[in-house]
């Protein structure tokens, strides 16, 4: 396991967090501390990682508690290879990192939307994928009640 032999600061989007030779060092944080005098152990590419948390992807920081802030997710989300908003929040970061981990099924692969129609409320997504199984094709920027229109206005299938 990668161990620090000094404290270092590590900078990411405009936080700044110390760790030190005690601490566990997150896989996205790790890939930042760049200066190889600073490790006394260093960490090594594709080593598997000590934990695997409730986002199912091992190495990601802990959702909450100590080295759970923004900037530790950040860099996590970074060393993914996600690009993340300047001003994202760290719930903002969490989503992306979950939508990058566990994308959503495939209208495909979900039956129940091409004959099932969606409840009024439903979110966009949803929607969405019921009017492309309808042979509807939708605009990434479209809204439920945009869909809804179009539906009633080609069918009764929404009554």
């Amino acid at each position: 396991m990668a161990r620090l032999s000094t404290f270092v600061h590590v900078h990411v989007g405009g936080e700044s967090k110390v760790y030190g030779p005690d601490d566990v060092i997150p896989d996205g944080i790790a890939a930042l501390i760049t200066n190889p005098k600073v490790w006394a152990e260093a960490p090594t590419e594709g080593a598997p990682a000590t934990s695997v948390p409730a986002t199912g992807v091992a190495g990601a920081p802990p959702r909450a508690g100590a080295g759970s802030g923004a900037a530790v997710w950040l860099a996590y989300a970074v060393s993914l290879g996600i690009e993340v908003p300047e001003k994202a929040s760290k719930k903002d970061i969490l989503d992306l990192v979950d939508a990058f981990v566990a994308p959503a099924a495939a209208p495909a692969e979900t039956p129940a939307a091409e004959n099932s129609i969606p409840a009024k409320d439903a979110d966009v997504a949803t929607w969405r994928a019921y009017a492309d199984a309808q042979g509807f094709e939708t605009d990434d920027d479209v809204s439920v009640a945009e869909i809804i229109a179009t539906l009633d206005a080609n069918s009764t299938a929404t009554e």
